[in-house]
This record gives C-alpha cells, structure tokens and sequence, in this order.
C-alpha cells in the first residue's frame, strides 16, 4: 500500500468542526455567533470569568490531548447560553415585524418551539436509525460484537484496549481507553501514557487512519516498544477475517515492498502486508 502521512494542520481543525458540530447542530450554529457578538445590556466581567475559563480549558485539552465532542463538553453550557442570548434576539427583531395583530410574545415562543422542534427531529431521527435493522448503528454493532470477541482470543487477560467504542471493549472482557480524534502520533503517545498495547481502528466510526489504509472495516493492531517515539510507523496484517484484520504496529525502520496473499477458505490469511505511514513533515525516503 503507498505511504500516507497521519492528518496535518488543516485536518485537525476538520476534527475541531466535527467535534463542535457533535455539541450543537449546524442550524443553530448561527444563533450561538450572533449570541457572543451582538452587544446589548451585558456585563462583560462576569461573562469572561466564566467563558474564559471553560473555553480556555477546552482549546488546552484539544491541543495537548485529544479533539473530541468528549473533551469539548466543557464549552456546552456555553454554547447553550449564547443560542438562547441570539434567539431572543432574533425573536426581538421578528416580533415588530410581525404586525399589530400578532400576539405579543409570539415571535419568542415561534422561535424557541423551533428551535426545540429541531432538537428533538435531531434526537428522533437517531433513535429511528437505530431501530432500523439495516443502519449504520447496527453494522457497527455487528462489528464490534466480532472485533471483541477476536480480541478475547488475541489479548491477555490483564490487557487494556483503545477503541472509539467502548462495547469492543465489553465484548472483549477487557478494560477500555477511548479513541482520541487525533493524529495517529498523538493517539500513539496517549496509549504510551495510559499502558495500552492494543488498538482498534475502524472506517465506521472516527479514526487517525485514511480508509485506503484499512485492510477490512476494523483493524486491531498489536502496539510494539518504541512506536510512540518513531517518525514512521509500519502496519504488518498477520490475519484477515470477514470484517476485520489483526496485526502489529511498530516503528518502521525499512519499507519492504507490500505482499498481500489471497484469503483462504477459512476466512482467515496469515499475511505480511506493510502499511507505511508517517509523520506530517517527517522524512519522504524509504
């Protein structure tokens, strides 16, 4: 497979805006903005006491540790109270409009029932795609039901496993660190630092992995010494199942040329496939 560096700068602010777009849906994104910038009847001292603060921690832990709607939970009290400040003040600029018939208070009530009204479709239309037998929600449990079980069979019993969900994890029987939405340098140094020795990266949920670089849906890689410190890292798929394909991930020191043989019938093929990748700047010779 050709080499492929982890995400750069610009990928990492896409992360930031998934993330922000997980705390509060799009539409509302607008009242939020006008909400922090119009001015009006506000005390400025108390509000940067506690905006400063909870958004200062938020953009420290996006940068030192993961960019994640998870470690952004701080900024939603926020986010909820500078919707709520620009659609009162899109209510107020309706309401006038509306005519002298119109009852008073009515533009605020239209307003906020629309915004609710959106809020809930949002939550519905989640809880209708996982009812439905054929959604995403299912084909991801389905996965994780296999992945986890793998896992059982590969990992010790005292082994910790990084997932983006933590039902691989329940399957497996196994303690659980989640998936940080960050470059795989960075997920690579947090599971250095938390003891974790088994990674799963799949095309289905978020992952520091472009999706030519999976062999199947998930992946489960074996971490080796020395890989939170390398520049370049190598991929080596040891089987491959129906969905998911089991391996290591080390340092890559030299770059043999990828060797794929064709599945046997038993679902499963010893392989040596190498998947190079590196670090944004790092070294482009092999």
């Amino acid at each position: 497979m050709p080499a492929v560096a982890p995400p750069a700068t610009l990928e990492r602010v896409d992360f930031y805006r998934r993330a922000l777009g997980l705390l509060l849906p799009w539409l509302l994104w607008p009242f939020a903005l006008a909400g922090l910038l119009l001015p009006g009847r506000r005390r400025y001292r108390r509000e940067l006491a506690a905006f400063g603060p909870l958004a200062g921690t938020a953009l420290v832990i996006a940068a030192l540790v993961a960019v994640d709607a998870r470690t952004q939970l701080l900024i939603a009290p926020l986010l909820a109270w500078y919707t709520a400040r620009g659609l009162c003040a899109f209510a107020a600029f309706l309401q006038p409009r509306l005519g002298r018939d119109v009852r008073r208070g009515f533009a605020f009530a239209l307003v906020g029932g629309t915004a609710v009204a959106v809020l809930l479709g949002i939550d519905l239309y989640r809880l209708w795609m996982g009812a439905t037998e054929e959604s995403t929600r299912q084909v991801i449990a389905e996965g994780n039901r296999e992945v986890g079980v793998e896992l059982d069979r590969l990992m010790p019993r005292d082994g910790t496993v990084m997932s983006w969900s933590p039902a691989v994890a329940v399957w497996a029987h196994r303690d659980w660190r989640p998936l940080p939405t960050a470059p795989l340098s960075r997920v690579l140094r947090f599971a250095d630092a938390t003891g974790t020795r088994w990674l799963v990266f799949s095309t289905l949920n978020p992952s520091p992995l472009p999706r030519e670089q999976m062999p199947r849906a998930f992946l489960i890689a074996r971490i080796l010494p020395g890989a939170a410190s390398a520049e370049r890292w190598r991929i080596r798929v040891l089987e491959m199942g129906a969905q998911h394909a089991s391996g290591e991930l080390g340092p890559d020191t030299s770059v043999p040329p990828p060797i794929g043989p064709a599945p046997s019938a038993s679902g499963r093929t010893p392989a040596a496939v190498s998947t190079v990748l590196r670090r944004p700047g790092g070294r482009a010779d092999r």
